[in-house]
């Protein structure tokens, strides 16, 4: 069964200082537990997103927050505990299960999740999604799918304020 989508909606950041600041905000209002599945051509800005969700999210260290591609997983701490998947390597959702990453849906943490298509049956029902797509050298459209019913009313309103929703 496939989760319901409950929220979507689309904006677009025109600069790179908007781009930041936006990731700044949403990472400011993210809560434990909360799982952010991020989608998006190689040099959308995944990474940079990241960045931004932890600096909101409290992290210091942040230049250490860089894409673990090669080691499918890092850690920071915030207000709460930060588990950076990026899952770009694996050839299946079956190695992301014998890895044990579904464990880090579970551990009370949020989760960032770099390539997430690829493991799109993996992911949990409440879930964030973030498509980012290029529009140029500055400006990314994104878009937002929230599934499951269990976000914050600041985080929608966030969304609501920023974005042309239908």
């Amino acid at each position: 069964m496939h989760p319901r989508v409950t929220f979507s909606c689309t904006f677009v950041a025109t600069s790179l200082a908007k781009f930041k600041e936006f990731g700044v905000s949403l990472g400011e209002l993210i809560e434990p537990s909360l799982v952010i599945a991020l989608n998006g051509e190689l040099g959308s800005g995944k990474t940079t997103l990241v960045r931004s969700l932890c600096q909101g999210l409290g992290c210091s260290s942040l230049e250490f927050v860089t894409s673990p591609t090669f080691v499918l997983m890092q850690e920071y701490q915030g207000r709460c505990t930060v588990n950076h998947l990026d899952v770009y390597r694996l050839e299946s959702e079956s190695q992301f299960i014998d890895f044990g990453g579904e464990e880090f849906f579970n551990c009370g943490g949020v989760v960032l999740v770099e390539w997430a298509e690829k493991i799109v049956n993996c992911l949990p029902a409440t879930r964030m999604d973030v498509f980012l797509e290029v529009l140029s050298t500055e400006a990314r459209r994104i878009h937002i799918s929230l599934f499951g019913e269990l976000f914050s009313p600041q985080i929608l309103n966030f969304l609501v304020r920023l974005a042309e929703c239908p």
